[in-house]
């Protein structure tokens, strides 16, 4: 028997195995929703730590930008510490007539968020699509996955994405002090655009419903929630089965939006600015809820630095980030009637803002011209 074949023959007894603990279908090795990343514990510790950082509004007017910086200093001088992007990088804008200069806007955003983040690059594991970043998603018509584009500028092909309105299950390996994988947790992060704002366990509940796993992880509510679920499973130890209690989490991951005017006019409640860290120990299957307002105050004292120290954190974390040749601007249409520029997204369909005339979306000629002609892929 050659190596290939005795390979296949044990790979074959593997998912035996697999599927006679869980009766299932495998759904033909679909793996590219799923992402598997290996990280080290923290120097000196049994666990490694993970930040879950979203909602980070860049280009709103509430963008809370000094506390962001300071989680950024914070990160970067702790370069064990791994971040997991939740979604709504940016405030974005609907593409309509009511905001002409909206190409330039988005630019703008992904400038700055190119160059605050650039600096953490390497304690990326993961990116996730928000409600807000997928509006330049619809804008551009398919040309630039946004995401893609990011990784690419900031330098770290090796983060893992999901493609928009899509989760991502990540599979997060742990690595002990002596190399040594020891503990696996499967973790589902989705941004989520429900409305359940005040409701948080609803929103999570129904997630659950589809995802089985130890930890799920949502954005969109701009609170940090975190909730331990218990339930009765059955363990085996030794050759026994035992009544085991077992344990699954919730997250939501916060924000850096202030109180925007729609929260003020809904009545919402008041913001978590920050963003919350779970510890995962590689001596034994466990998971920890971190405050790091709290756990690391050194670092991230509340209180507002004043514009003279913000702009000297912002160059200390940007001064080596070139950002000269961004090209983000989403590609629209022309209309086919009268040629105006002036288009406006209406769901599945352009309209013309001038002749009123609508279309189907679709990257026309036009369109795929304009995509040659910036360098767009």
């Amino acid at each position: 028997m050659s190596r290939n074949d005795k390979r296949e023959e044990k790979g074959g007894q593997r998912l035996t195995k697999l599927m006679k603990t869980i009766p299932g279908t495998i759904l033909d090795y679909d793996r590219d929703q799923i992402a598997e990343v290996e990280i080290h514990c923290r120097e000196g510790k049994p666990y490694a730590e993970v930040m879950w950082m979203g909602d980070l509004h860049i280009g709103h007017r509430e963008f809370a930008r000094s506390q962001l910086l300071k989680y950024l200093l914070f990160l970067k001088m702790n370069p064990d510490i791994f971040v997991v992007g939740m979604g709504d990088y940016f405030e974005s804008v609907e593409f309509t007539h009511y905001f002409p200069d909206a190409d330039t806007a988005m630019k703008y955003q992904v400038q700055e968020f190119i160059k605050m983040f650039t600096p953490i690059k390497d304690q990326m594991l993961a990116m996730v699509y928000g409600n807000h970043d997928e509006r330049f998603a619809t804008a551009s018509q398919g040309a630039i996955d946004l995401l893609e584009y990011l990784i690419l500028k900031m330098g770290n092909k090796d983060i893992k994405i999901a493609p928009p309105q899509r989760g991502l299950l990540l599979v997060l390996k742990i690595i002990n002090g002596d190399g040594k994988i020891t503990q696996v947790y499967p973790v589902y992060v989705h941004h989520s655009s429900t409305g359940a704002t005040v409701n948080l366990e609803a929103q999570f509940k129904r997630t659950e419903d589809n995802f089985q796993v130890p930890l799920i992880v949502h954005g969109h509510t701009h609170k940090v929630f975190w909730k331990e679920r218990t339930f009765f499973s059955v363990a085996g130890d030794n050759g026994h089965y035992y009544r085991a209690i077992m344990r699954r989490f919730w997250l939501s991951s916060g924000s850096f939006l202030k109180f925007a005017g729609y929260a003020e006019k809904g009545s919402m409640q008041v913001p978590d600015v920050k963003a919350p860290i779970v510890r995962f120990y590689a001596d034994r299957n466990l998971l920890q809820f971190i405050d790091p307002v709290t756990e690391y105050a050194d670092y991230l004292e509340p209180s507002e630095p004043g514009k003279a120290n913000t702009e000297a954190m912002y160059q200390r974390l940007t001064e080596e980030v070139n950002v000269s040749d961004i090209k983000i601007e989403p590609v629209r249409p022309f209309c086919p009637k009268c040629k105006s520029a002036k288009i406006i997204s209406k769901g599945t369909e352009w309209q013309c803002g001038d002749c009123h005339r609508r279309w189907v979306k679709e990257i026309s000629s036009n369109i795929k011209e304009r995509i040659k002609k910036n360098g767009h892929h």
